[in-house]
């Protein structure tokens, strides 16, 4: 998937790489921001809420032809970090 990417877009490894350390720093962050706000505003509103969040990124990720909006869109996984696995 990387490779079709790279190919696509002209993406070289480094920013490959630090569009993934986005990803997941955001990710890990929001696993346990989204925990304390689950406690408080309950779980089924913040997987709600984090469902959409994650449907409207990634509809816009369809968008994507530059790297700096890869790295907004895909980068930011604090949404996804709301939904269960």
């Amino acid at each position: 998937m990387k490779g079709a990417v790279a190919g696509d877009f002209g993406f070289d490894n480094l920013k490959l790489g630090s569009i993934d350390t986005a990803f997941l720093s955001l990710y890990a962050i929001g696993q346990f921001v989204n925990g304390v706000v689950g406690d408080r505003v309950g779980g089924r509103l913040l997987v709600g809420l984090g469902l959409l969040a994650t449907a409207a990124l990634n509809l816009l990720f369809g968008f994507g032809r530059d790297y700096s909006l890869f790295l907004v869109v895909y980068g930011n996984a604090f949404p996804f970090s709301a939904d269960p696995p």
